[in-house]
């Protein structure tokens, strides 16, 4: 099992592509209001782990998503999906006049669209999840987490964190070249 996910750690995000929307940096892109954050930032927000990092800002007025385009996948095979998590800030409250935020994973459009649900206040500890599977259904596949709040209320906003994404199973490697001895 190899890990397919290149920077699952987002260690390699230069300092100039942080903490803004709508980045391509490395392998990763963060669209919608999600960006790349590091330890020390006016954020306030940490990682036990390295120093960088995903923030999904939510509130019901954009979608977040983080993506990153995989190659070499075997097509039906199984991988196994794994992530830190974090609810670094929140500005709701549990009345009921507002619905939770969802955490949708997915690989090339096939997998969980409410994998995380939260609403409450802010829970900055990390958190693992880890084994969700997933079968590839090509060998090119884009993975794609996005937070949806668009149950929020105006005005309310609950933020994810992720960090140390990992996609582990079966990757092609490059054709080794055949031998013939005469």
């Amino acid at each position: 099992m190899v890990d397919v996910v290149t920077d699952g750690g987002f260690e390699t995000v230069p300092s100039g592509d942080t903490l803004m929307t709508d980045v391509t940096s490395g392998a990763w892109t963060v669209t919608g209001s999600a960006y790349f954050d590091f330890n020390g930032s006016p954020t306030g927000y940490q990682t036990p782990d390295g120093q960088k990092f995903v923030v999904f800002q939510g509130t019901n007025a954009a979608l977040p998503a983080l993506s990153q385009d995989l190659t070499g996948l075997i097509a039906g095979e199984p991988y196994s999906l794994g992530f830190d998590y974090s609810f670094p800030f929140s500005s709701t409250d549990v009345t009921g006049r507002s619905g939770p935020c969802y955490l949708s994973v997915t690989l090339s459009g096939e997998g969980e669209s409410q994998l995380i649900g939260y609403l409450g206040s802010a829970q900055p500890a990390w958190g693992q999840f880890r084994n969700l599977g997933f079968i590839a259904p090509c060998s090119d596949s884009e993975l794609v987490f996005s937070w949806d709040c668009s149950a929020l209320q105006d005005g309310e906003r609950v933020d994810l964190a992720v960090d140390n994404i990992s996609l582990e199973g079966s990757k092609c490697g490059p054709a080794q070249p055949t031998i013939t001895v005469p």
